[in-house]
């Protein structure tokens, strides 16, 4: 499997508002517009500085902690589906309307998801 980048890191915050205006005056982070229908959704808050991307998720009961997203391209997305399935990865997919996304942990409790923003019907 090639990847192609790290898409975006999961962050687990206990204010938002306090959140983006700190990577704002320190990372200079902006709220990702393209993305703000996931916020008005329930979702992440999606910022970022060019092409870097944080998704914030108001803290409720996650233990501190994050999820790296790593980005393909839509064919292997689907050989990756293919092979978490031979190894007995247990795994979720979920259509977020304008990418698609598998989800899924290593032996050490440590999260990841691979992307692709090459949507299709799963």
């Amino acid at each position: 499997m090639k990847l192609i980048a790290i898409d975006h890191v999961h962050v687990y915050v206990d204010d938002l508002n306090e959140a983006v205006k700190w990577y704002k005056d320190i990372l200079f982070f902006e709220v990702t517009s393209k993305f703000k229908v996931w916020f008005d959704q329930g979702g992440p808050l999606v910022i970022n500085n060019n092409d870097v991307h944080l998704s914030l998720f108001k803290r409720t009961t996650q233990n501190i902690g994050n999820t790296i997203a790593f980005s393909v391209d839509k064919p292997t997305l689907i050989g990756f589906i293919e092979h978490l399935s031979s190894c007995n990865i247990p795994n979720s997919i979920v259509d977020h309307e304008v990418s698609i996304s598998i989800y899924f942990t290593d032996p050490y409790e440590n999260k990841y998801e691979i992307t692709t923003y090459e949507h299709f019907k799963i």
